[in-house]
């Protein structure tokens, strides 16, 4: 039986040739993932998996990654969505329909039509009121915001500082400041909270509800 191959590393070797090297994390093999983007997804240890360790020093407030996914109505309180962040729309999804969604998975106008539905049946219940959405990174190509490892964990009494966190203006983050570059994805944008220094694993707020807090 053949080995499913995984995808290509989409950056550039030092003779503006493609890398060619394979990755199973996000697009960009580990190489380019420290030279690139100053963090790489690295092996924590068995509890926690694999999460994000800076290659690099970042400054206060300085841009890290961003956090992609797919637009998805919420989900269920009986259900837990692994990866993923909830926030707030103030208009129809179809108003914010550029290549974000195109890139991360909304591709099908009819998941839109049924998003804006769902947008208008909610402000009907709760007019004026910003309506809830789930943004889910599942897919392991969703962009690296996705590895982020919640901080404050207990396991064996260990304690975790947060040191990234997401710029207040998810929406607009998420819907209006698309980059141009593939690479930087189109979600929430994910700065330092602090100094950071390199070798540091980043570490998100997911809050106290996160299971794995």
């Amino acid at each position: 039986m053949s080995r499913k191959q995984t995808p290509l590393c989409t950056s550039l070797n030092k003779y503006c040739q493609p890398c060619g090297l394979r990755t199973r994390k996000g697009y960009l093999c580990w190489h380019h993932q420290r030279i690139d983007l100053g963090f790489r997804v690295k092996k924590i240890n068995k509890l926690k998996g694999f999460g994000l360790v800076a290659e690099k020093d970042f400054k206060k407030d300085e841009f890290i990654t961003t956090y992609d996914g797919k637009l998805l109505k919420p989900t269920p309180n009986d259900k837990f969505l692994e990866y993923g962040l909830g926030f707030e729309l103030t208009k129809r999804p179809s108003a914010y329909f550029n290549n974000c969604f195109t890139r991360f998975g909304n591709t099908n106008p009819s998941e839109i039509k049924k998003l804006d539905k769902y947008f208008d049946e909610e402000r009907k219940k709760n007019p004026g009121e910003p309506v809830p959405f789930d943004l889910n990174s599942t897919r392991t190509n969703m962009g690296y915001g996705r590895y982020l490892n919640a901080c404050d964990y207990k396991h064996k009494r260990i304690k975790k500082t947060c040191n990234v966190y997401i710029e207040d203006n998810i929406e607009e983050a998420y819907f209006n400041k698309c980059s141009k570059n593939i690479d930087l994805g189109c979600g929430p944008r994910i700065r330092a909270a602090k100094d950071i220094k390199k070798g540091e694993e980043l570490l998100f707020p997911y809050g106290s509800d996160y299971v794995w807090s």
